[in-house]
């Protein structure tokens, strides 16, 4: 996959190093196997070395990947990082704990050193589960950074309490090296140290990141240490040695990737000038900086004694003083100097200074420790005030890009506003006319907006404005004036009246306020349209719906008038026509109805409908419907005259109302279709033999197909039996060619040479030929086996086929998305093959040469296409692409057999798909094909 460039951070921290930094990985392990695998027993103990480099190893590098980590964390908030905190505590302080729990002795030292790691091995292990999805922040992240890093103290020391009482087995016998229990602890722990750097690589959000490579380098060299560690059988030996320098080399990758992890996280090494830091916390950090500083005093205690006291607390000031300025520096001060005058002169344990050179020493480190702070806090002052000038300066600059950026919108803004039809105007906060358009000119019955904005120095005095009842309009109720009280109307009327002019029009107003990112109202926007036209004709409706309601009281009395006609017009219509009441009784009937029942209009008024009708049910089925659903079209009955001859009709019924809108009954017609029966039964038997003749027909058809069928079987084989027979000849040709050229090669001349050699070419040519002969005819028999298929996974087993054949070419392959596709694998991998083939090979002189394949889906078909930037090809020849043996390049530089296109339509085509083909002469071609789904 392509990964995304690296960040300025990455090239510094991995392009330098990432050669370089996993060497000493394989080098420490072989080492240390090779030490152990000699038996080397000698003993290297020297304690002033020994404690020098656990102190700039564990303490030192320890103090700062904690410190850099945490910060990370309460920037972040991330769990992933708090759980290496807690890992980084747990195997920096495993040792020093062990040191001072165990009292020389070394079961108990080895026990709580063992059990510590294993327990720092878990947390790396689940930082890295958690990191492997983004997890929320943790809220308060200071609360969860300090419970995490005092239950890791407080899981160190139920080890120490658990190996004191001998409640642990034991881990290790000098001399002999380490128990079972020691031999699983340590695995687990190494298991966990390696799945956990795998996992960090294999995470494809995070794999690429300094962090992650450093910590994944940090953690397989912790794993090579614990390896030493595990195997080791004396202390001070050469494998210890080794064991104890890749721990060490580990805690410095740890620190390079809680460097990193500070680098990502965008924050400076220390606080920046615009972070708030509390005064509470500032203290705790001079405190916490003074007791690590007692407690490196206390560590070099055997080699410095009582000696320089003062030397290790100067750090510890000097960096409270830069952290939290000149309250924390001098907090600092003074508790070191407490520190110091209660345990490290004499006489210790009591607060005294009995000789001149106590007083002076210590003098000299209160006024020096306050000095300290104040340069540190003026160096705070300095950086506050080159920070507020830099951020000045930003301001200044983002500042004149929002004026560009502004000018750039606003003229986008006019030529928006100027394509618009409706009057736009937008003021700012005190109603001033920052923008409008021509369409606001226009409304306002001006020529051009230069002439508008002469009158609009003050609106009011050029406009009255009234509601559509007649009331004026104030000045606070103008749309702009209420838009500003941040109101939003729509469809607001008002008429205008222009008082230079006296001309009058009425508007349609829409206005809101326009508000910044925090929400205050900063302009207005208003929307005008003129309806004066529209209000017009609304009027001129309402005056023809009054003088059309007059008309209608006239019709009335016509139509009445009219109404004898339309009897005599029902009377005159040859298809019964019915009238029924709500209880289904009829209530009118005309001549045609008496005709078909042969019963009497006196009989049928009042009597029930149903009863004329062969199936009576269905008949007073259709008369509910009427009444659910308002009518019913085309309804097959068959009615039942009196003499029992039967006529079958399509009723058409509605429901009919009185002038008060009540449904009275139903206005039935039947139409007789005894003519249309007739027809439809002539029609369904000549349908009958016409369906019998295809019947024959199709049999026919089959018969035929399996003949084709066979025929072309017979084909297909006697293809296959030739291309395989005349590949022997053809091989027999080329191999007695070259025996020629090898044997007498130096006896012919140039141009017996050069037909040879075109003797060997054809004959190769040809046995290609037969090849892809056979291959069609393979594609014809070979039997389907149809799955889901993995495109891009055939796509890169092609590609690197023909990166392998192809080394000395520059060419790039881009897999796009894709949809699914289902099909016999060994058949597309063939297409893919020949496409990306020929497009390989069609782009021999393009430099780099660039080739895509994607896909996409059109109606019931996925559609997958590969593109180059070859040669192309010309359209006009379109016709002869797929066929066999066809080529539309004859250069010599592109070889080929013309089969290879065929291969693919026969595969394509075996899937129901098709294919096709674009390209243009020295602009690249393009071929697609599809599969159904």
């Amino acid at each position: 996959m392509n990964h995304p460039p690296r960040s300025e951070a990455q090239r510094w921290m991995l392009g330098r190093w990432d050669r370089l930094a996993w060497l000493p990985i394989p080098l420490l392990l072989a080492a240390i196997i090779v030490a152990r695998m000699a038996g080397l027993r000698a003993s290297y103990e020297s304690q002033t070395l020994l404690l020098v480099l656990s102190f700039t190893f564990y303490t030192l590098v320890s103090l700062g990947t904690l410190y850099l980590i945490g910060r990370s964390f309460l920037a972040l908030g991330t769990p992933g990082l708090l759980l290496l905190e807690c890992g980084v505590v747990l195997w920096s302080m495993a040792g020093t704990v062990g040191d001072f729990a165990s009292q020389g002795d070394a079961n108990i030292n080895v026990t709580i050193f063992n059990t510590g790691i294993l327990l720092a091995g878990l947390c790396h292990l689940a930082g890295t589960i958690l990191a492997l999805k983004p997890q929320p922040s943790l809220h308060p992240k200071s609360l969860w950074l300090g419970a995490g890093v005092a239950l890791a103290l407080g899981a160190l020391w139920l080890v120490s309490h658990a190996a004191l009482m001998g409640w642990l087995p034991v881990f290790f016998i000098p001399g002999h090296g380490g128990t079972p229990m020691r031999y699983m602890v340590l695995g687990s722990a190494i298991a966990m140290f390696v799945v956990s750097a795998g996992l960090l690589n294999a995470n494809q959000r995070m794999a690429h990141l300094p962090f992650t490579s450093w910590y994944a380098l940090a953690l397989l060299m912790l794993a090579v240490g614990l390896f030493g560690v595990m195997i080791q059988l004396y202390l001070g030996s050469v494998v210890n040695w080794l064991s104890r320098t890749a721990q060490w080399l580990g805690g410095v990758y740890l620190l390079f990737a809680a460097v990193a992890a500070l680098h990502e996280s965008k924050l400076p090494l220390l606080p920046s000038q615009e972070q708030s830091i509390p005064a509470y916390y500032r203290d705790a950090v001079a405190v916490a900086m003074v007791l690590a500083a007692a407690a490196i005093r206390l560590a070099f205690l055997s080699a410095m004694g009582m000696r320089a006291p003062f030397v290790t607390f100067y750090p510890a000031v000097i960096f409270a003083s830069i952290y939290g300025g000149l309250r924390a520096g001098l907090v600092a001060t003074v508790l070191s100097a407490i520190a110091v005058d209660y345990f490290w002169i004499e006489p210790a344990g009591q607060f005294s200074l009995g000789q001149s050179p106590d007083w002076l020493v210590m003098m000299t480190f209160l006024l020096t420790g306050a000095m300290i702070a104040g340069v540190s806090d003026a160096m705070h002052h300095a950086r506050v005030a080159a920070a507020t000038a830099e951020k000045k300066a930003l301001l200044a600059a983002e500042r004149a890009a929002a004026a560009e950026a502004l000018q750039e919108t606003r003229a986008k803004l006019e030529v928006a506003l100027q394509s618009m039809s409706d009057a736009v105007f937008i003021t700012d906060v005190e109603g001033n006319f920052v923008e409008f358009n021509e369409a606001f000119a226009k409304f306002h019955r001006f020529q051009h907006k230069d002439e508008c904005w002469r009158y609009f120095t003050k609106y009011t005095d050029a406009f009255e404005g009234y509601l559509p009842d007649g009331t004026p309009v104030t000045i606070e109720m103008w749309p702009v004036r209420r838009a500003l009280k941040g109101e939003v109307g729509n469809r607001q009327e008002l008429r205008i009246r222009r008082k230079d002019t006296g001309e009058t029009w009425i508007g349609s107003y829409s206005f809101s306020p326009i508000r910044d990112k925090d929400g205050m109202i900063v302009g207005s926007v208003v929307v005008a349209r003129d309806i004066t036209e529209r209000k017009q004709a609304e009027e001129a409706l309402r005056k023809a719906k009054d003088e059309m309601e007059e008309r209608v009281i006239e019709r009335t009395a016509e139509l009445q008038a009219a109404s004898l006609y339309a009897r005599s017009l029902i009377e005159a219509s040859l298809d019964p026509l019915v009238t029924i009441s709500s209880a289904g009784k009829i209530t009118d009937v005309n001549r045609a109805s008496e005709e078909i029942t042969g019963v009497h209009r006196a009989q049928l008024i009042g009597s029930d409908f149903s009863e004329y009708f062969t199936e009576p049910e269905k008949a007073r089925a259709g008369y509910e419907k009427v009444f659910r659903e308002g009518f019913v079209w085309d309804y097959p009955l068959e009615i039942k005259s009196r003499d029992g001859h039967v006529t079958p009709v399509l009723y058409n019924a509605s429901l009919y109302r009185d002038k008060t809108g009540q449904i009275v009954g139903v206005f039935a017609a039947a139409r007789d279709i005894t003519k249309r029966k007739q027809a439809e039964e002539a029609l369904e038997k000549a349908y009958g033999e016409l369906e019998q003749r295809v019947e024959e027909r199709t049999f026919e058809l089959k018969k035929r197909t399996a003949q084709l069928e066979e025929a072309n079987k017979e084909l297909e084989s006697f293809a296959y039996s030739v291309s395989h027979d005349l590949r022997a000849p053809l091989r027999a040709i080329d191999g007695y060619a070259r025996m020629l050229l090898k044997k007498h090669g130096q006896e012919f001349d140039e141009d017996s040479t050069r037909k040879f050699n075109v003797i060997r070419s054809s004959s190769q040519m040809m046995g290609k030929l037969i090849e892809d002969i056979l291959t069609i005819s393979r594609l014809g028999r070979i039997k389907m086996s149809i799955v889901d298929l993995n495109m891009e996974e055939i796509i890169k087993d092609v590609w690197k086929e023909l990166e392998t054949i192809n080394p000395e070419r520059n060419m790039t392959l881009t897999i796009q998305a894709m949809p699914p596709a289902y099909g016999d694998r060994t058949l597309i991998k063939q297409v893919y093959a020949n496409l990306l083939g020929n497009a390989v090979k069609f782009t021999k002189y393009k430099d780099p040469a660039q080739i895509e394949v994607g896909g996409y889906t059109e109606g019931d078909e996925h559609v997958y296409h590969v593109k180059d930037n070859g040669i192309g090809f010309d359209m006009a020849y379109y016709d002869k692409l797929f066929g066999i043996f066809q080529r539309l390049h004859n250069n010599p530089d592109f070889e080929g057999t013309g089969v290879g296109l065929a291969i693919i339509q026969r595969a394509v085509l075996r899937h129901g798909g098709r294919v096709w083909a674009e390209g243009k002469v020295d602009e690249g071609a393009a071929f697609y094909f599809s599969l159904s789904y």
